[in-house]
């Protein structure tokens, strides 16, 4: 009989401690549940801002770095400008004097024409050697008048042109910048003298130099980064380009291999070629 009593008070007990206990507990862990969810979407939350003011930092810089550019090229469409303004004062300058030139013989020829053959005819060669004298002028005037006869301490010249060979690294991105900040551009080369001029330079300082030459955005087409234009001349090793493990993608001049050119992972970090206009 006792023992039927315990029995019976013991399923009451787990009764009632399931009515008691039961439901607070399920409520103590769906609560943990909610609130590690709500910690989960926090920490997302958190992620995504991180992201977003990682994207807005590198929006900056890229508007920054577009500014300078125009900021180049402006200054570089108005020294054209000058340029050509020059050449057109002095062809207006001096058709005017050949005008008058002109002028000023006819007269002489209606007050000689009772001078002699021979004189006429000395009055004939002087007005060609005038007229002479008057297209190597023409050709030359403005090239002989630049705004600047040498370039800044630290650039080398070369034809109309002023590099700087950079005694530090950086990667193919970087460099860019850098020249753009210094007024300038990362080197290209439009001819067999320029190639040999970068090529004779960079081999005296026993380093790998970047170029402007990139085929990121269509592989194999290789192009001037800063003008868009494809390459009009090359000096490519003989192996080179070959795109090494897909990942090549950026110009470089390359030491070991007799300072030709190769194709390089943009990341890695180089030496680097700046160059401007002699203005």
């Amino acid at each position: 009989m006792e023992f039927k009593v315990v029995v019976i008070l013991s399923f009451l007990l787990c009764i009632c401690n399931g009515y008691v206990f039961g439901p607070s507990t399920q409520s103590a862990v769906e609560a943990d549940r909610k609130e590690m969810r709500i910690q989960s979407d926090i920490n997302i939350l958190k992620d995504n801002m991180h992201e977003l003011l990682k994207r807005v930092s590198k929006n900056k810089n890229e508007i920054a770095s577009l500014k300078r550019e125009n900021q180049y090229l402006r200054k570089e469409l108005e020294n054209k400008r000058r340029k050509f303004s020059c050449e057109i004062n002095v062809l207006n300058e001096h058709s005017y004097e050949h005008q008058q030139l002109l002028n000023d013989t006819k007269t002489e020829i209606i007050h000689l024409r009772s001078s002699t053959i021979e004189e006429i005819r000395n009055r004939v060669d002087k007005l060609e050697i005038l007229e002479s004298q008057r297209s190597e002028v023409n050709n030359t005037e403005c090239i002989d008048k630049p705004v600047l006869t040498s370039c800044d301490d630290g650039w080398k010249r070369h034809t109309n042109n002023c590099y700087y060979f950079s005694t530090y690294s950086a990667s193919w991105t970087d460099a860019k910048r850098e020249c753009t900040q210094n007024d300038s551009r990362l080197a290209d080369a439009s001819s067999t003298s320029e190639i040999d001029f970068l090529k004779n330079n960079t081999a005296k300082y026993e380093k790998n130099f970047w170029l402007d030459g990139t085929d990121e955005s269509e592989e194999g087409v290789w192009v001037w980064s800063t003008s868009g234009q494809r390459f009009n001349v090359d000096d490519w090793y003989s192996s080179e380009p070959n795109n090494a493990d897909d990942n090549e993608h950026c110009l470089e001049i390359r030491r070991k291999l007799d300072n030709q050119w190769n194709d390089v992972d943009c990341s890695s970090l180089k030496s680097f070629i700046c160059k401007k206009p002699l203005m």
